[in-house]
């Protein structure tokens, strides 16, 4: 029955129209009922209808010979919110019952998505200032559709805009908040710049979804924008986005570097008492109210740009009129009475575009054909020119919006014209970024400190432990090197290799024959502190005792001390004496002495042996075979190595001793075969000691008691005492 009434009401229609009667132009219109959070809320969207329609049948050049109705449809559950099951009921309803000629709505996206299918399937023109979804731009599904209004391919080519003016062709990165409920317009508006921004060659998108519960994730998530991005798009509701901001600015993000652009289409954060006076985006009249406005010095909105045409502001006052009259309804300044006024524009343009379809031999119900008079054409309504591209998307245009940081007031400074693709900034106005510079969409390392330049002037992880393992292994080297230094050298103290066993030292016979004999003699020198002696063969001339160790022939003088101090100093200098080739050997005193008691005797043959290690195959030299020769001393101060001095070397050594007893040392072994001559670079030129014959030649020469170190200190071949 239904169906019944259906058809012979066309039939009717039909008959009427070609009688030359007026004929009804039928518009459904599909939106949400109650729900005043939607710019396309029936009671902000339904005075705007009402207008065009009574403009449309006030005047006969728009749509001669016809008169539009509407019926009006909801496309809401009934918790309120925008439905994707109710919304294609509601159209079917309609067209069941009063067979529309086009349908003006839904606004939603899901919403709009399975009508738009149906109203493709039926044949019928979809006029809506709403789906803004990048999907509503597959034509082969949504051919019949045409969007009056903004729609985020075109937000997505301001982003282009916008990365291209500053120079931003490297990096960018999107972040949002989705609660997967509603209409999620946060997830859409993202996906417009997400589809657009690859558009810029070379430049590479990264995304962050939160959900707006999650308070918890702002740290972290404002951590992930420092490793991934510079230039940032954020989408979410104002105060979640306030919070953001103040994290960022104790992360050290608001400093200059980064560069964030807040999505709000239609204004929310930035309404006031009265629309544009903008309130601060940042005030809340709290605690963080200070740390918010120096956070927002690094943020810039992006906002529908409200038209500046003159038709604008007094359709709105009728708009506000209608509201108050029609549905009891109070219209606040903002935005989103743009989308009331984009309906109107494009409920104005449909019925131009069926009029030139009617003149063109059409009828009404040719909805491909209206819909390509719509497309790719320019129409001036009340919100300006209106640019519909060869898509049936209408050409949006934006505003960017910065703070001044003296007043902490919002402000447009700059216009981007969708039309022409191009920004223009407002005379007088300029960003003020926070680093007093554009930011650069990539670190100066990279964010992964990929820069070769970078990786030159400093080091990586893994450079900078082998170094630090490299310097712990050489400290540990060399400080074990050092303690066993030090633990051998305590060892070799204790250990007493100088000292000489008197068990171990044999009397003399020579001593004894001379002895008896009565030729022992002192030799002094007079006025000097050096000597020699001279014994050839069959001729001996001895100065002190003389005794055999480990078959060498070696002095003994006796020391008239009781005790003598074995401190560290000293044990040093016997350790040393041990230890010089060409100094003389140590010997430990006798036992009527403290044990620990000893003396140095520094001085000797160039060519002697460590004491109690003969080297094998050297011979002990025999006092009747050995060779002796006058050495003078290295000369002291200015007067030596003269001429003078050497005469004194010569002379006889019989005189009484001076004050300091003169006291000869023992000689070493003979010396090796291949023993190297020994340098005496103190000798003068032409000495008879550097004819000695070598190796078989014995140098000796006297030393000089000195009490006062408890040593004696030998002039003959290590130089001058010091």
């Amino acid at each position: 029955m239904r169906w019944a009434l259906v058809v012979l009401c066309g039939v009717l229609c039909q008959l009427g129209r070609s009688r030359g009667q007026v004929a009804n132009l039928t518009l459904a219109v599909l939106l949400p009922k109650q729900n005043m959070t939607y710019p396309w809320a029936w009671p902000r969207v339904g005075p705007a209808i009402w207008l065009a329609i009574d403009r449309i049948n006030r005047q006969p050049d728009l749509l001669p010979g016809h008169t539009v109705r509407w019926v009006f449809g909801n496309s809401e559950d009934k918790h309120g919110v925008c439905s994707d099951q109710d919304a294609p009921v509601a159209a079917v309803d309609l067209k069941l019952t009063d067979n529309p000629d086009a349908f003006i709505g839904p606004g939603c996206v899901y919403s709009s998505a399975p009508v738009a299918r149906l109203t493709s399937h039926w044949k019928l023109p979809l006029v809506t200032a709403g789906a803004e979804a990048h999907g509503f731009d597959n034509k082969d599904m949504f051919s019949l559709t045409t969007r009056a209004g903004p729609s985020h391919r075109k937000l997505g080519e301001y982003a282009v805009g916008l990365q291209r003016h500053f120079n931003w062709t490297h990096r960018a990165m999107l972040v949002y908040s989705d609660e997967k409920m509603d209409d999620r317009p946060c997830f859409f508006a993202i996906e417009g710049l997400y589809m657009q921004l690859p558009t810029v060659r070379n430049l590479t998108v990264s995304y962050i979804s939160f959900e707006d519960q999650d308070k918890a994730n702002y740290t972290s998530l404002i951590q992930e924008i420092k490793q991934k991005g510079r230039i940032v798009y954020l989408c979410c509701p104002p105060d979640t986005f306030r919070q953001l901001m103040l994290q960022a600015r104790r992360e050290g993000l608001t400093q200059g570097d980064f560069a964030f652009f807040y999505i709000d289409i239609f204004g929310a954060s930035l309404q006031g008492s009265r629309f544009p006076d903008p309130q601060r985006p940042w005030r809340r009249g709290d605690k963080d109210d200070a740390n918010a406005r120096e956070a927002f010095k690094a943020v810039m909105i992006i906002t529908c740009k409200e038209p500046e045409n003159p038709e604008y502001q007094p359709f709105l006052e009728q708009l506000k009129q209608g509201a108050r009259t029609h549905f009891n309804f109070t219209l606040q300044d903002g935005l989103m009475n743009y989308i009331a006024a984009a309906f109107h524009d494009g409920l104005l343009l449909y019925a131009r575009a069926v009029n030139e379809t009617l003149q063109q031999g059409g009828t009404v119900r040719n909805a491909s054909a209206i819909t390509r008079h719509m497309w790719n054409r320019t129409f001036y309504g009340v919100t300006g020119f209106l640019k519909i591209d060869e898509n049936g998307d209408r050409e949006s245009d934006y505003s960017l919006w910065d703070m001044d940081p003296m007043s902490g007031t919002f402000q447009i400074v700059y216009s981007y014209n969708g039309t022409t693709k191009k920004m223009s900034a407002v005379p007088g106005r300029e960003i003020h970024w926070p680093g007093k510079g554009v930011p650069r969409d990539v670190p100066p390392c990279g964010f992964d400190n990929s820069n070769p330049l970078c990786r030159k002037a400093s080091l990586t992880t893994l450079e900078i432990l082998s170094v630090t393992v490299s310097l712990i292994l050489l400290i540990i080297t060399v400080t074990s090197f050092f303690i066993y230094r030090k633990l051998n050298l305590e060892k070799e103290l204790a250990a007493e290799l100088w000292r000489v066993r008197w068990e171990d030292v044999q009397s003399s016979s020579l001593e004894k024959h001379l002895r008896s004999t009565g030729s022992k003699l002192t030799l002094s020198l007079r006025g000097s502190n050096y000597g020699s002696l001279l014994t050839t063969e069959g001729q001996f001339q001895v100065y002190a005792k003389t005794a055999y160790y480990k078959g060498n022939i070696v002095a003994v003088k006796h020391i008239n001390r009781k005790r003598i101090e074995l401190t560290r100093k000293v044990l040093f200098e016997l350790k040393h004496v041990g230890t010089r080739p060409a100094l003389g050997q140590v010997a430990g005193l006798r036992g009527s002495v403290r044990p620990g008691v000893s003396v140095r005797l520094r001085g000797g043959s160039s060519c002697q042996e460590p004491l109690g290690s003969p080297r094998p195959g050297l011979q002990a030299p025999r006092p009747e075979r050995g060779l002796w020769a006058r050495v003078p001393p290295p000369p002291r101060g200015p007067r030596g190595g003269g001429r003078g001095e050497r005469e004194r070397g010569r002379r006889a050594v019989r005189e009484r001793p001076r004050r300091e007893p003169l006291v000869p040392f023992a000689l070493a072994p003979a010396c090796p075969e291949r023993a190297e001559r020994p340098a005496l670079p103190w000798l003068p030129p032409g000495s008879p000691a550097r004819s000695l014959p070598w190796p078989c030649t014995h140098v000796c020469g006297f030393t000089r008691v000195q009490s006062h170190a408890h040593t004696l200190n030998s002039q003959a071949l290590t130089g001058p005492s010091r």
